[in-house]
């Protein structure tokens, strides 16, 4: 051990030799390094000295329960959803800087809360927004969201297919605007167009079918081009496999946020190592991943009624004339041609 920083209240660097052990093994030793220094490992890094590492440590654990609206009022800037506790503090995300989410875990960690969460924090914090979720499980997930006039669902392959194929040519009309005007990305308020953000419950249900070959293709050139459109997907699967979403999508879904998983294999395909196989067996408790940067998450809880509450205020927003979209919601109703549409 080379030096003990404090970083701030009950919270301190340790700063180490690596003697010639990589970042995975010290990883790969979490459990030990907290037991050993009888608190929680925050997270570890190498320092600018690569011969170094440097292990952040807290006194404190992360409750087990955090409220959503406690967690929502530290969102200060439009087009964000919540994240959760994390030890440092409430943690908020701006979708537009991410600009992809990955979300998964097994079933009963709060994956699907999450995903409820998330699309009800960007609907809250966003003044021009259109959602568009697909949830091939007869939309039962997505139902509370129906009613909104900036929501449409999908509730087949089939619909979610035409969904998917309106977005690709509403992306491709961006661009040419984007090109038209001489600027890289659209700005909803300069520009008048609404952010778009595509919402997939349980995507192996869509992407895992190989019957279902469009749809593939059209979420990965949705993932590889749409930011700069302001599009923005948030795919929700249970197991982030090759077969459900393939790895060229994947590599282009930055943000991720992963509840447990039951297996280290799994752990890693998703958030690139095996931290979400270690989480405690606690209901919302997941590890957000941006970049390299991995930080243990109590997300928030969000019960039907708080839902039902928040959209109603929101539908009567839209109804008052306090709320409006920018443009119409994209005609999604004509079947897509994949052959035609990608010659």
């Amino acid at each position: 051990m080379k030096s003990i920083i404090s970083t701030g209240a009950h919270r301190c660097k340790v700063i180490v030799e690596t003697f010639g052990v990589g970042l995975g093994k010290f990883e790969a030793q979490r459990d030990s390094l907290t037991a050993g220094f009888r608190q929680t490992v925050e997270s570890i890094k190498l320092a600018q000295d690569k011969g170094k590492v440097e292990i952040y440590l807290c006194e404190r654990d992360l409750p087990a329960l955090v409220a959503f609206g406690e967690i929502f009022s530290h969102i200060k800037e439009p087009y964000s959803f919540v994240i959760g506790q994390s030890l440092k503090g409430p943690l908020v995300q701006s979708i537009r800087s991410l600009p992809h989410l990955l979300i998964s875990g097994a079933t009963g960690g709060g994956k699907s809360v999450f995903f409820r969460s998330t699309m009800l924090s960007l609907l809250k914090s966003s003044p021009h927004i259109q959602l568009y979720l697909l949830d091939l499980k007869r939309g039962v997930e997505v139902k509370e969201f129906a009613e909104l006039p900036n929501v449409k669902t999908a509730k087949d392959e089939e619909e979610a297919t035409n969904i998917l194929g309106a977005l690709v040519d509403e992306m491709n009309r961006r661009y040419t605007i984007l090109e038209k005007n001489g600027q890289k990305s659209i700005d909803p308020k300069r520009d008048k167009l609404d952010l778009i953000v595509v919402g997939i419950d349980e995507a192996a249900a869509l992407f895992g079918r190989k019957t279902n070959e469009s749809a593939r293709k059209l979420i990965g050139e949705l993932a590889r081009l749409a930011r700069a459109a302001g599009i923005h997907l948030v795919p929700s699967t249970q197991k982030p496999v090759k077969d459900a979403i393939d790895t060229e999508t994947l590599d282009n879904l930055p943000g991720r946020m992963t509840f447990r998983m039951i297996s280290s294999a799994a752990s890693n395909v998703a958030m690139g190592g095996n931290l979400a196989k270690k989480l405690p067996a606690i209901k919302g408790r997941a590890m957000w991943t941006n970049g390299s940067d991995h930080q243990e998450i109590q997300a928030p809880y969000l019960d039907d009624e708080e839902m039902d509450i928040e959209l109603n205020i929101i539908k009567e927003e839209f109804e008052s004339g306090q709320r409006k979209n920018f443009q119409k919601m994209i005609d999604t109703q004509s079947e897509v041609n994949f052959e035609e549409m990608t010659e």
